[in-house]
């Protein structure tokens, strides 16, 4: 399910079902939130999982993303490490944030750039993942579905 807000692929965070912090029930679609100031990667993320049966939101920078955290429950979430055109990587904030509202969520970090300190930084402050782009869409959703990543 896609649901639209203010952009063509952001839902409102009110009618999320399982604002609790439930996990979602089999028939209840599981929910991930992408974060990433390009839209075409944005645009392609929703689509993608949204066609695999996840209700997906998409958020474009810091500030939007931690509203959405929190107001609302996800079972995953996909940032993007650099969130706008300077090298400030505004997708540690994000995950900081996420961390601290969603303990439990799974969090895959993509980045351009391959540094191995960061990387070794970003899992220590809680990313379950870290992803050079462009990864395979496939590969991204065994890592935010953990039944998936198990049977992979």
């Amino acid at each position: 399910m896609i649901t639209a807000l203010a952009h063509d692929d952001t839902r409102d965070p009110r009618s999320r079902s399982s604002e609790t912090g439930k996990s979602p029930t089999p028939e209840e679609e599981p929910s991930l939130l992408v974060v990433d100031d390009d839209p075409l990667v944005r645009r392609l993320l929703v689509r993608y999982f949204g066609g695999h049966g996840w209700d997906v939101t998409a958020a474009r920078e810091l500030e939007e993303a931690e509203a959405l955290l929190d107001h609302c429950s996800y079972d995953a979430m996909i940032t993007d490490l650099g969130l706008t055109e300077l090298p400030r990587n505004e997708g540690l904030g994000v995950l900081t944030f996420a961390r601290y509202r969603h303990p439990r969520m799974r969090i895959v970090v993509l980045t351009g750039q391959g540094d191995p300190r960061l990387e070794t930084e970003t899992l220590r402050m809680g990313a379950h993942h870290f992803v050079q782009k462009p990864p395979s869409l496939d590969r991204l959703r065994g890592l935010v579905d953990p039944q998936l990543e198990a049977k992979s």
